[in-house]
């Protein structure tokens, strides 16, 4: 195979500020050509400046006082000679091997520098031992170099056109474009592809410099496609690419889609003879961009509006192999794909493969999330859903035609990005409640479809127990949750229960209408026990009709005086114990009034009886007395 080759002529520069400024090299520099018309330049080392940029490499290699030079590109149009493919640059250096030490005596150190569509070799560069090196993995131990140098080159429109390619109609050749390997890695001159390649896997290897891809106008009445960006240190970014030129070529009839596709394009879908690409233009993407996704074998995914491109793998050269070809590929089949119902929806749906069913009750979509699920990653994204069709291959369908945005109103609203990464937990709910999808940017053509946007429940499974993490307080404190009155606005509190450390235990039936205390804020718990533990147990039922429970446990420290629970939302507690005292207090205090008006006649009756007896005592006292005294005197 030939290969296509920029013949490169280097003239040396300076860089003097970061407007970098391109002087001309002092006569040191000379201009030979050999016998077999190759083209060099020579350059004194010591005339070279500073590279002051940081550098990367791989090892431990003192690269510092590191010299550069920079190419001038626009001086290889102006060449005359167009059989020179190669041009080579002498590096005069000291004899002695020693950094910075010069010496009358000189060595020469030659590069071979191209840029061609299989590697560009500009970059870094050292020498070591009177030896040259461009890859510094080939020079496996830690040195330190005598020498180094980077050599870059600069192009007045910041433009490489690799080559001219011409198209008719939508025929829009297969051809080859530069990689992320164009470079090696310790160049320290970086290619990165364009964003329109990111889709197109390549098919040669997955290091290869070179990766096949369709070559079209990327935007409307473009004269250049851009393979990609080569990002050199100070200086500007240049384009790497094609210039594209528009034919009177007749344009290949597109065919509609059906099952003698192959036939009609006389291509055996079962061997690997040919390249398929789906193409979508710019009124089917939301971005207004044309895009080109290579296709495999298993087709995955379906797009609005994508237009299959078929290549053989032979054309009247011959069969294609890894190699470069000299003139690009045409397109031996173009197909439109079927459209699907206009009427569909966008709904956010779990993306791995699980044992997930979506339901759909009183028009309630939901997923309920069971135990066996917890403490896994899912992917929530905003897929399409037809009624004709139950496959996967329709899940993306107009993620090209709309830019879609997933978002959670539950627990306060918030934008995710599509394809979301949501973690359930067993003591944590957060991420349950209700998804929706939401249309950020949208296409022409996705306006003329009928497409409705819905939401989602993620809910707890029948019977789920939720274990919130434990609260510790060491005294009186407020606003602690203890039962919400509602979760993710898709629950509804039920019943409460309340367990203490010596197994006594209130339930409270939040739905008893006599409880007139509802509304109350506070729920206040004695603790007789400055250890005491509380367990609060809160049920609640969903909107499709299924229950869950909370358990959370209150450990409460310094407990001489009375503390208080805050709950977030309107509390609940048993009024009737405390009313059933009360009561009973003031049924006390009545009995004992009105025995005391019973016993108080009786007592006074008493009290007489017992004075009489007295009076005659003492009258039968007087009576002997006066007796005695009688007989006395006698």
């Amino acid at each position: 195979m030939n290969y296509y080759f920029f013949i490169i002529l280097f003239s040396i520069t300076s860089i003097k500020s970061k407007n970098i400024s391109y002087l001309r090299t002092k006569k040191s520099t000379i201009t030979n050509r050999t016998s077999d018309s190759l083209l060099y330049r020579s350059y004194n080392l010591t005339d070279l400046q500073e590279f002051k940029s940081t550098l990367h490499y791989c090892g431990s290699f003192d690269l510092t006082k590191t010299k550069f030079l920079v190419v001038d590109w626009d001086e290889i149009k102006r060449l005359e000679n167009e059989s020179l493919s190669v041009v080579y640059i002498n590096i005069l250096y000291p004899e002695n091997t020693i950094t910075n030490v010069t010496n009358s005596k000189k060595r020469i150190s030659r590069w071979r520098l191209e840029c061609s569509l299989n590697k560009c070799t500009f970059g870094l560069k050292f020498i070591s031992n009177n030896t040259h090196y461009s890859d510094l993995i080939e020079y496996n131990s830690n040195i330190s170099p005598d020498y180094s140098f980077m050599i870059m080159f600069v192009v007045k429109t910041n433009r490489l056109s690799l080559k001219t390619l011409s198209y008719g109609g939508h025929n829009y050749p297969l051809f080859y474009c530069p990689t992320k390997y164009w470079f090696i890695s310790e160049s320290n001159i970086i290619f990165k592809p364009h964003k329109s390649t990111e889709n197109i896997k390549n098919s040669i290897a997955k290091q290869s410099k070179e990766i096949l891809l369709p070559i079209y106008p990327q935007t409307i009445n473009a004269e250049f496609f851009i393979c990609g960006v080569i990002k050199q240190p100070m200086l500007s970014d240049i384009e790497v690419g094609y210039d594209i030129k528009y034919t009177s070529e007749k344009g290949i009839e597109i065919i509609k889609n059906d099952n003698k596709v192959y036939e009609i394009c006389k291509i055996d879908k079962t061997d690997d003879v040919h390249f398929t690409f789906a193409f979508t233009d710019f009124e089917f993407n939301y971005d207004n961009k044309r895009r080109f996704i290579k296709k495999s074998k298993k087709v995955e995914s379906i797009y609005f509006g994508e237009i299959f491109y078929l290549y053989s793998y032979y054309n009247k050269n011959g069969r294609l192999n890894g190699s470069l070809v000299n003139e690009p590929l045409k397109p031996k089949c173009i197909v439109r794909n079927n459209e699907m119902d206009k009427v569909s929806r966008i709904i956010p749906k779990i993306i791995e493969k699980s044992k997930l069913e979506l339901f759909s009750k009183n028009n309630i979509n939901h997923y309920f999330i069971d135990k066996s699920l917890y403490n896994r990653k899912f992917t929530i994204k905003c897929m399409s859903k037809f009624e004709s069709y139950s496959g996967s291959l329709t899940n993306n369908y107009y993620s090209m035609a709309a830019k879609l945005e997933l978002e959670r109103i539950s627990f306060g609203a918030q934008t995710l990005s599509n394809g979301k990464n949501i973690l359930f937990l067993e003591n944590i709910l957060k991420n349950y409640g209700l998804y929706t999808c939401k249309v950020k940017l949208r296409s022409k053509s996705f306006l003329k479809v009928n497409v409705t946007l819905e939401s989602v429940y993620f809910i707890p499974d029948h019977y789920s127990r939720f274990h919130l993490p434990k609260i510790s307080i060491n005294k009186a404190v407020s606003n602690i949750p203890a039962c919400k009155m509602s979760f993710g606005g898709f629950s509804n509190l039920t019943h409460v229960e309340v367990k203490y450390l010596n197994l006594s235990q209130k339930i409270i039936d939040v739905n008893n209408s006599d409880i007139k205390e509802l509304k109350k804020k506070y729920f206040k718990l004695k603790t007789n026990d400055s250890s005491e533990t509380v367990n609060i147990s809160c049920s609640y039922k969903t909107i499709v009709g299924s229950v869950f429970e909370t358990h959370q446990l209150f450990e409460y420290k310094e407990t001489s005086k009375q503390s208080m629970i805050v709950l977030e939302h309107p509390l609940i507690y048993d009024i009737k114990f405390y009313f059933i005292i009360f009561i009973s207090i003031v049924m006390l205090f009545i009995i004992l009034f009105f025995a005391c008006i019973i016993c108080r006649p009786f007592r006074k009756k008493v009290k007489s009886e017992g004075k009489y007896e007295l009076e005659s005592e003492k009258c039968k006292d007087k009576v002997k007395s006066e007796e005695s005294t009688d007989d006395i005197s006698q």
